[in-house]
């Protein structure tokens, strides 16, 4: 899974996903455009954290933050 797909989880803009797991914004953008790209375990820990995060919003919990 890349990083666009992950964030497409949970249908937020690149901004809200780099607000919400502390990404600089720059980072995410180089992946996105395949300057750079995320080592698998960091696309391995975002991905469990999106899945995470959509299932409790699914569930109506909210997020503190």
């Amino acid at each position: 899974m890349t990083a666009k797909e992950i964030r497409a989880i949970l249908g937020i803009s690149r901004a809200e996903f780099c607000r919400r797991y502390g990404i600089p914004i720059r980072t995410v953008e180089d992946w996105d455009a395949g300057i750079s790209s995320p080592p698998d375990w960091v696309l391995a820990l975002l991905e469990r954290a999106v899945r995470c995060d959509k299932n409790r919003d699914k569930n109506g919990e909210n997020r503190a933050n």
